[in-house]
């Protein structure tokens, strides 16, 4: 029986001593041998479990006695609540390669001053299962992905549709923003373990 570490096998002797320990003959390769292994199984059957709860921040219309005053900030003369955490995916929910979650959002360009700023969406995880706001402290928010569209050369229209998905990679997500109006579809990939 070989061991990588001594000290570790003494410890684990010492807390189980009525145990028999085993120690696998070169047990440092087991953790390729098992990427290995991952690499060659059917990927539909692949699951994971989210580390963290994911979702995309919004600004919905600001609701007094509601929405904290902190966080109401003005567009095109109408109050929204800034980074309102819309949850798609829950802190230890099971997760399968190539799942996807969705949601339609979206941007309002009515004033002409607003017709080429471009359209944003951000990304947002926690290790809470029901985080409310992106930049509250306590929500313990952190900003993982941003995808930005540039307006169109003749500008945006009054009101921008975007689709919104997140995409279950084996260790990744893939965040894909379509925009139905220009025909664009923006994506980036982040790391999820």
């Amino acid at each position: 029986m070989a061991t990588l570490s001594p000290y570790v096998r003494g410890e684990i002797e010492t807390s189980f001593p009525n145990m028999k320990i085993i120690s696998v003959e070169d047990g440092r390769h087991a953790v390729v041998k098992g990427a290995v292994l991952m690499g060659e199984k059917p990927r539909d059957i692949i699951e994971r479990r989210a580390r963290f709860t994911y979702g995309f921040d919004f600004s919905p219309g600001f609701k007094e006695g509601q929405h904290p005053e902190k966080f109401k900030v003005y567009w095109e003369g109408k109050a929204h609540c800034r980074g309102v955490f819309r949850k798609l995916i829950e802190a230890g929910q099971i997760l399968q390669y190539n799942q996807q979650f969705s949601r339609d959002s979206f941007h309002t360009r009515r004033l002409q001053g607003n017709k080429h700023v471009a359209c944003s969406i951000s990304l947002w995880r926690s290790p809470l299962p029901n985080p409310t706001y992106c930049y509250d402290e306590g929500d313990q928010c952190e900003k993982v992905a941003t995808i930005t569209a540039q307006a169109p050369p003749e500008g945006w229209p009054d009101r921008v549709n975007c689709t919104n998905t997140l995409i279950v990679g084996e260790t990744e997500l893939t965040v894909k923003t379509f925009i139905k109006e220009a025909g664009q579809e923006l994506k980036t990939t982040i790391d999820f373990l």
